[in-house]
């Protein structure tokens, strides 16, 4: 048993921190990328090293505040996360988005490596 860090330290298998609450996500767009034009005339290396990557959480949370208006504690609702993670995920995005349009980066969406729930249009007509 470590003194200081108490007996589990070191454990294999376990991360950090509690595990990932699955999302809700209502709207996944049909393309997963926007690029600047100049990007045709770089190599793969240069745009991997340049990508912004913006998860699928981080664009629902965007689209539900800042397109939909909805403030953070209804985003957070409708995603099935907390008001704290809505404001991770939206400076997290917001942030990526600004990067790739002021640097002219690519923006590629991925979804993450998390269990998301998409709404069945018979959800969302109750």
């Amino acid at each position: 048993m470590c003194p200081r860090r108490g007996r589990f330290h070191g454990m294999k298998g376990r991360g950090p921190g509690r595990p990932r609450m699955p999302l809700v996500i209502e709207h996944v767009p049909p393309f997963d990328a926007f690029l600047p034009v100049h990007s045709y005339e770089l190599t793969k290396e240069q745009l991997e090293r340049g990508t912004e990557i913006l998860t699928l959480g981080e664009l629902e949370a965007i689209r539900l505040v800042d397109l939909n208006g909805m403030t953070q504690d209804e985003a957070g609702l409708v995603m099935g996360i907390s008001r704290g993670s809505i404001w991770r995920l939206v400076n997290s995005a917001r942030a990526k988005i600004s990067r790739s349009i002021l640097f002219g980066k690519p923006l590629i969406i991925r979804s993450e490596d998390i269990h998301i729930i998409k709404k069945s249009d018979e959800e969302k007509s109750a």
